[in-house]
C-alpha cells in the first residue's frame, strides 16, 4: 500500500502542476463548453 502511494506521488511530481494551477478555470470552462456542445448535438 505504501509503495502505491509512493509511486502515485512520484507520478504527480512529474507533471507540471504549476501550469494546471495557473489555468484551472480556463480548463474547466473549456471542458464544460465542450460537453455542452456535445450534448446539444446528441439530443
Amino acid at each position: 500500500m505504501l509503495l502505491l502511494v509512493y509511486l502515485g506521488i512520484k507520478g504527480i511530481q512529474t507533471f507540471n502542476v504549476h501550469f494546471l494551477e495557473h489555468h484551472e478555470k480556463g480548463i474547466t470552462g473549456v471542458v464544460l463548453v465542450t460537453l455542452a456542445v456535445f450534448t446539444y448535438f446528441i439530443r
